[in-house]
């Protein structure tokens, strides 16, 4: 009782709570999902699932708070607002994401300094070129 835990074991524990929030999140999602699709059977399963994605959570709440906001004041400014923010939001959310995925990477390998940083251009590089192969090749045959 009482000892520190090491760099090491911070960022295994670290990565293993993102993994179990993750994996809770999307329990809990699809739960949510095959609730709603039972409650509305007439609509369709793309449109029940396009629901539960975070930018489209983000923007019900944004919705749902800028009603009232709109019937005040001038729509081209709470427009210059609400992009400004979406711009915002969503460089934070990708420079959250990189510097996981830079954490999940650094745990899960022994490289350190340089050839680390190396490893993980690459794959940032590499995941992204073979996504586009994939999707060219599933959209064009």
């Amino acid at each position: 009782m009482g000892t520190q835990m090491t760099e090491r074991q911070r960022q295994i524990s670290y990565t293993l709570n993102f993994y179990v929030t993750s994996i809770l999140m999307y329990m809990i999602t699809q739960n949510v999902v095959a609730n709603i699709m039972v409650s509305y059977p007439d609509v369709a399963d793309y449109a029940v699932k396009s629901l539960t994605t975070l930018p489209t959570l983000f923007g019900l709440i944004a919705t749902f708070a800028m009603g009232p906001v709109a019937l005040k004041f001038d729509k081209t400014k709470l427009l210059v607002l609400v992009m400004c923010s979406m711009v915002i939001f969503s460089l934070i959310f990708f420079v959250w994401v990189l510097i996981w995925m830079f954490h999940a990477l650094r745990v899960s390998c022994n490289l350190k300094g340089y050839r680390l940083g190396i490893l993980y251009a690459i794959a940032i590089i590499g995941g992204d070129l073979i996504c586009r192969v994939l999707i060219n090749l599933c959209y064009n045959s």
